[in-house]
């Protein structure tokens, strides 16, 4: 909700699922259900993904359908190498993900304890258009059922280190079967991803000389919920700030970047840092669960 609040880009985007209940279920049995002041929007990552490209284009953003294959530092600035040719840009931004390409060629890497894996289907039923999740204390994780317009997401997150993808997958089926009591499809297609999961943050691993990442690249992915399109979308426009305040001095971007980094989320990552170090125990998340069926 606060993304379509915040950015007037995205506001012309209407293929969205308006939700305002929730259904929260602990893992000692405790449930509760909330209903929002206002409404969530639960979209499909690919339809905003291409809804933006297309904006970005007619605005006139040059976009080239290519595989990046190496970057390479050409004086000050950048040569890009593709599948297709190589281009030649004064600033580099990488906004390619968890498993960013750009952030393994700047050396940087995103260590395997800070990374969650989420694992999903796409299912027919819509489940009474309620958002419903079902957290666990261990692996530290939840289930989720995102419901859409004609089809919903279900899936399931947790700490990378404690599973691999089958095993999440095993735990997803026993979920769907157990819990949602409904069938899966004999030609269901399976999703899964990659999600870092915010440690510290290092000025060093987000910018430098003319170079920033943004989005997942960044690691710039809520601790707790594991939420990270607000934040890829709120990055980006923060770097392009820096780029309007120093356009005369490329090389500066990265530092003004950085520092508006800390002063809009860095300090809310901390937090949730802190706090996910209770949040997934037990009986935190019953006592949580519980004080929300007060309400």
């Amino acid at each position: 909700f606060k993304t379509f609040l915040e950015f007037p880009i995205i506001q012309g985007f209407d293929r969205c699922q308006e939700v305002t209940n929730l259904r929260f279920f602990s893992p000692g049995g405790r449930e509760c259900e909330v209903v929002c002041e206002e409404p969530l929007k639960i979209c499909a990552r690919e339809e905003l993904g291409e809804f933006l490209l297309k904006e970005a284009t007619r605005r006139g953003v040059s976009f080239f359908q290519q595989r990046v294959k190496a970057l390479e530092r050409k004086g000050s600035g950048w040569e890009i190498q593709t599948d297709e040719g190589n281009f030649e840009a004064d600033f580099l931004v990488g906004a390619d993900g968890a498993t960013s390409l750009v952030r393994r060629q700047l050396g940087l890497w995103h260590k395997t304890d800070r990374m969650t894996l989420g694992v999903g289907y796409y299912l027919p039923q819509t489940f009474d258009r309620k958002v419903i999740v079902k957290f666990l204390s261990n692996p530290p994780g939840y289930f989720w059922v995102f419901p859409r317009r004609d089809h919903s997401s279900v899936g399931l997150c947790a700490t990378a280190r404690f599973l691999q993808g089958q095993a999440l997958f095993n735990q997803l089926d026993y979920f769907i079967g157990q819990f949602l009591q409904v069938p899966i499809p004999t030609k269901v297609v399976r999703c899964g991803a990659q999600i870092p999961v915010f440690n510290r943050f290092d000025p060093h691993e987000v910018a430098g000389v003319n170079w920033s990442l943004v989005g997942d690249a960044a690691g710039l992915v809520d601790p707790i919920t594991k939420e990270g399109i607000y934040y890829a979308i709120k990055s980006a426009s923060l770097l392009a700030q820096a780029m309007e305040e120093k356009r005369d001095r490329l090389a500066a971007v990265g530092i003004a970047y950085s520092e508006l980094l800390q002063q809009s989320m860095v300090r809310q990552f901390r937090r949730g840092r802190l706090l996910k170090k209770i949040f997934y125990k037990r009986f935190f998340l019953d006592r949580m669960v519980a004080a929300g069926g007060k309400h």
